[in-house]
């Protein structure tokens, strides 16, 4: 845990230094510093301030406990957190920043995957047989929108699209070990 002074040296903001640099579980990209939102008075004047400061030293130092039993947990291949291991929240996180006129299509692509699962698929439930799975479950069509109406086989071919696109990014962020974007077989589009 390290402090940055702020506010021309009147605060002093905490925040975890990590090295190596580990993956942040919302981007899945390699990051040093993970800051903690928590402020110090620089120097304290009045016994408010310094119990201020006594206890949300406190607060950082449970937060960066937290963060050290987490990374070891992730390194010996054990998960602490439900939504650290499940794919399902990483897609709908990934597509809830998507806008535009695409977003439907992140959604319901979320949507489908969440009613083939029950909304729980975990990194360890990735397997080239779940996907091929569910590519059969999108390409039998089923109806899941507002008005049940079955989806045909371009709709199926973007959804599982992105599903696969989802599977590169874990793949290449290292929370899967196998490319399941090369071995899951793309839907052939159809003319229409």
């Amino acid at each position: 845990m390290r402090k940055k002074s702020i506010s021309r040296g009147k605060r002093k903001s905490l925040y975890l230094d990590f090295y190596p640099p580990i993956r942040h579980t919302d981007t899945g990209l390699l990051t040093r510093r993970e800051f903690l939102n928590l402020y110090l008075f620089d120097k304290p004047v009045t016994n408010a301030d310094k119990e201020y400061n006594s206890k949300t030293l406190l607060l950082a130092q449970n937060v960066c406990a937290k963060r050290l039993i987490d990374i070891k947990i992730i390194n010996m291949d054990f998960w602490l957190t439900q939504e650290k291991m499940e794919i399902s929240l990483i897609l709908q996180k990934y597509c809830s920043q998507k806008k535009g006129t695409n977003a439907d299509g992140w959604d319901m692509s979320w949507r489908y995957l969440e009613s083939y699962t029950g909304a729980h698929l975990t990194f360890r439930d990735l397997t080239s047989d779940f996907c091929e799975e569910y590519r059969d479950y999108l390409l039998s069509g089923p109806g899941i929108g507002a008005y049940k109406k079955p989806i045909g086989t371009n709709t199926a071919g973007s959804y599982f699209g992105k599903f696969r696109s989802v599977l590169k990014i874990v793949y290449k962020s290292k929370l899967i070990d196998e490319d399941l974007y090369n071995e899951a077989t793309p839907i052939e589009e159809v003319e229409s």
